[in-house]
């Protein structure tokens, strides 16, 4: 049932077959060829995770830098109450020294 061409029909009929030797090339190749293609893509996946990574740590950096130039740390808070209650007792005692000298005068009138 192989067709005869004449010379070529040796060939022919060798070239139709494939030997197991030839099969068992093709399918290492095949599962080569699956396994780079997975591997492709586990990287393809492991690059943007990294690239991802990369992004969010540069704006933690950046956030970071804000909070450690802001003139709202925790020391210029501190200062800024500690300067604004040193005004509020000058007030205080400013009240009080008012309060006693208008005392002092309803006192002395009524005498």
């Amino acid at each position: 049932s192989e067709p005869t061409y004449g010379s070529s029909a040796k060939s022919l009929a060798y070239n139709t077959r494939t030997s197991p030797q030839v099969e068992t090339f093709k399918d290492t190749r095949i599962k080569e060829k699956s396994e780079m293609q997975d591997l492709n893509t586990r990287l393809a996946q492991y690059i943007e995770i990294s690239r991802y990574n990369e992004a969010l740590n540069k704006k933690l950096r950046e956030a970071i830098d804000r909070l450690r130039n802001s003139p709202t740390n925790g020391e210029d808070i501190r200062k800024m109450y500690e300067v604004e209650m040193k005004e509020l007792r000058n007030l205080l005692e400013e009240s009080e020294k008012r309060k006693k000298y208008r005392l002092r005068l309803c006192v002395d009138t009524t005498a």
